[in-house]
């Protein structure tokens, strides 16, 4: 009897340890898809396989009309996972609800729909974006050498108040003659059939496994968050097939960070993938705080800044000696980078601003050790300062910045 016991633990260690030897030597593939119904309607895909065959990465379904990417209907772009079985390729991201409204994905960032943002020996980072009526949000996937599972970060460009969405999945995809699906974290463990509703999901270590008791066409996956920046976590079923996750973020997350998995049972004997997420739960709970330390590279340069603009009850006088004690209690704002970098800019640049009912207020102040280096060629008004020293704003009556 111990002799079996042992060979099950050496068993389970060696399957364990080649989930965590050179598994991503990655390759990016990209698909496009068109329906058969409405050849309008394109599925883009772009994800990465690993050595042993299992894939990660972003589906994108959307209308394409007069040569550019449209949303697909009043839900807008529709944000799926690669592969097609367990985390949902029709759209694993869904009802997003912010500041108590729901939003849509209303129109992409990129002309690409979905990029690779970078690709090196170590890492492969993908990206999308779209336009809601909240702002933008930014949604990256990391797939790094020798790591499982992916990174998937969700993030508002703008702070929110308020921030939950659903997460979807069919585990295993179904047995044609029978399902049951089962939930497991480190406190539950759910057989769900039917329509079906559990609200107490959350617990300190931040885990879930998705499966289904009689298996199907693919392995189970599992899901990972930070319980510290979370809310509510709520398990549901509907008709016994799909399992939505609603996450409910705490009050001014404008971003959530998630480990994904999933577990093709052609590579992972049945016990494989539990004992896997159980051993290691507190190592991967380290790893997800770590990368969601780590700024994000989807974007060149600082995150976009706000700035609060005071309200004057009289004007300034405009005189350009900027010693009009109206100003005194506008707050100074500055630190300025390269456009396109994360290089901060040199000598500073600060401003203020104010508006009253009539008028907008710029109060610029420029440092310039050198004054003789200045570059200033233009004489007249209204000339092209494109190549002067200069300080250019861009207003935007209509919101889209």
């Amino acid at each position: 009897m111990k002799t079996k016991v042992l060979l099950k633990v050496l068993c389970v260690s060696l399957m364990l340890s080649a989930l965590t030897s050179d598994l991503f030597a990655l390759k990016i593939q990209e698909r496009t898809r068109t329906s058969k119904k409405d050849p309008s309607i394109i599925t883009k895909e772009i994800f990465a396989t690993s050595t042993i065959g299992v894939d990660h990465g972003f589906a994108v379904t959307y209308q394409q009309k007069g040569g550019y990417a449209q949303p697909l209907n009043k839900q807008g772009f529709q944000l799926g996972y690669v592969p097609t079985g367990n985390w949902y390729q029709g759209g694993f991201i869904r009802n997003i609800v912010v500041n108590g409204k729901p939003v849509q994905l209303l129109k992409s960032k990129y002309p690409e729909v979905i990029k690779v943002i970078s690709n090196t020996a170590e890492k492969t980072v993908l990206g999308t974006a779209f336009e809601t009526q909240a702002g933008e949000l930014r949604i990256t996937m990391t797939l790094q050498k020798d790591k499982y599972y992916s990174y998937v970060k969700i993030e508002f460009a703008k702070p929110v108040k308020t921030l939950e969405f659903d997460l979807l999945n069919h585990p295993e995809h179904y047995n044609k003659k029978q399902m049951q699906r089962v939930i497991q974290t480190a406190k539950l463990a759910l057989m769900m059939s039917g329509n079906f509703t559990c609200a107490a999901g959350k617990d300190e270590q931040g885990w879930a496994m998705y499966e289904d008791k009689y298996h199907g066409t693919f392995g189970p996956c599992a899901l990972m968050y930070q319980p510290e920046q979370t809310e509510q976590v709520t398990f549901s079923a509907h008709a016994g097939y799909q399992i939505t996750t609603r996450i409910k973020m705490k009050q001014n997350r404008n971003s959530a960070h998630f480990l994904f998995w999933h577990f093709p049972k052609k590579q992972f004997p049945r016990q494989l993938p539990m004992d896997y997420l159980k051993n290691k739960a507190a190592e991967f709970q380290k790893e997800l705080n770590s990368l969601t330390a780590v700024k994000s590279a989807v974007f060149s340069g600082p995150e976009v800044a706000f700035y609060e603009m005071k309200k004057f009850e009289k004007p300034p006088v405009i005189d350009g000696k900027m010693n009009d004690p109206v100003w005194n209690n506008v707050p100074w704002a500055g630190n300025f980078y390269y456009l396109g970098t994360g290089d901060k800019g040199t000598p500073d640049t600060n401003f203020k601003l104010a508006y009253d009912n009539t008028h907008f207020y710029f109060y610029v102040k420029c440092s310039e050790p050198d004054m003789g280096s200045m570059i200033r060629t233009g004489k007249k008004q209204d000339f092209n300062v494109g190549d002067d020293d200069y300080v250019e704003f861009f207003l935007c009556p209509y919101g889209e910045l």
